[in-house]
């Protein structure tokens, strides 16, 4: 086939300049030189980071070292890139066929940093072996937490993991052929302590039975914090009064996550429970009596579990939380009185665990 192609003249050339190799080889020999030109570079990177967890806001530091194998040339510039992205996966389940399912990928940059580590004027990278280059990123305040959430539907799974990594990228003379360069630089982020602030808010709370539609309110005075850490035990403060004829047997005390995926467009939604506790009454069944009853302050505890912080990454991933405080009627109601309150979780610092 080659044949067809070379002209004589150039058939003749090739003879002369190779009287012992065929047309074929040569051929091969001059591709081979042709792609070794478009080689990717040959070298190995490592990471080093001063440690693998950072607080956002904080900067991040340590040094690559590359290996070089052998001599590079053509090379403009050696760039070092932070990056920060949300690696969505999502599961969607054919119906009736419940272990075939299509797979849909994608990842959404949530940051991006760069900087030349080193510039070859001569185009030429001539130092084989080993070299370590330093490097420093800042990481912005409000940097999202890396986290990894899930959300479970009957017909869809999706994944969203936020990660965060050191990369490498070899720019070639010209500028339009880059190489990137695995690094093993992965790190965490976890957010800053916010303001933690209290606050107290009243709730009138209207109680309706089968029997009476207006059975009058439960006044509920609701002390608690404007953010609490992720696994921990809190509390929260109620004061009530029950100016109602129903009689409450029992308090209970929630706490729930609330997370939002959207993946190509399609937003899919799941809330767990991570605590609940009831507060039984006396051995009567009653806690409270009725009308113009107060009741001193009591704490309701509960426990924010291993969950996510909270988070809002560009219309792709929603993290919430929220304490529901619920009043069990006695007997039989419609619904039993509840108040939503929705708090800030953020995430639990290395140093507690230690201690």
């Amino acid at each position: 086939n080659f044949h067809c192609f070379i002209s004589a003249e150039v058939r003749q050339l090739f003879f002369l300049t190779f009287p012992d190799e065929s047309i074929f080889n040569v051929c091969k020999l001059v591709m081979g030189f042709l792609s070794a030109s478009h080689e990717a570079p040959r070298i190995k990177a490592s990471c080093f980071l001063k440690k693998a967890e950072y607080v956002a806001g904080e900067t991040v530091s340590g040094y690559v070292e590359c290996n070089v194998e052998r001599e590079m040339k053509g090379v403009s510039n050696v760039l070092i890139m932070l990056k920060g992205e949300v690696e969505m996966l999502g599961f969607k389940t054919e119906e009736n066929k419940s272990v075939k399912a299509r797979e849909t990928c994608e990842s959404v940059p949530i940051l991006a940093n760069e900087k030349v580590l080193r510039e070859f004027p001569n185009h030429v990278w001539d130092v084989v072996g080993r070299c370590r280059f330093n490097f420093e990123f800042t990481l912005p305040l409000g940097a999202p937490s890396s986290c990894k959430n899930e959300v479970h539907t009957k017909s869809d799974d999706l994944f969203a993991n936020i990660v965060y990594g050191i990369h490498l990228r070899i720019t070639m003379k010209g500028g339009k052929r880059h190489y990137p360069v695995e690094t093993n630089g992965h790190f965490r982020i976890i957010s800053p302590i916010p303001r933690i602030e209290e606050k107290v808010k009243e709730h009138t709370l209207p109680v309706r039975t089968f029997k009476i539609k207006n059975a009058g309110n439960i006044i509920a005075q609701i002390t608690s914090l404007s953010a609490y850490q992720a696994d921990s035990d809190c509390e929260l403060h109620l004061e009530m009064i029950n100016d109602s004829s129903a009689d409450v047997s029992g308090i209970e005390v929630s706490f729930y996550e609330l997370i939002h995926i959207t993946l190509r467009g399609k937003t899919k939604s799941q809330e767990r429970c991570y605590y609940k506790n009831v507060y039984e009454g006396s051995p009567s069944g009653h806690i409270f009596g009725y009308m113009h009853q107060k009741y001193r302050t009591r704490s309701l505890v509960f426990n924010t579990a291993d969950s996510s912080p909270d988070l809002i990454v560009k219309k792709t991933l929603t993290v919430e939380h929220y304490i529901v405080v619920r009043f069990k009627l006695k007997g039989k109601s419609k619904s039993d009185p509840s108040v939503k309150i929705p708090c800030f979780i953020y995430d639990r610092r290395p140093e507690d665990d230690i201690l």
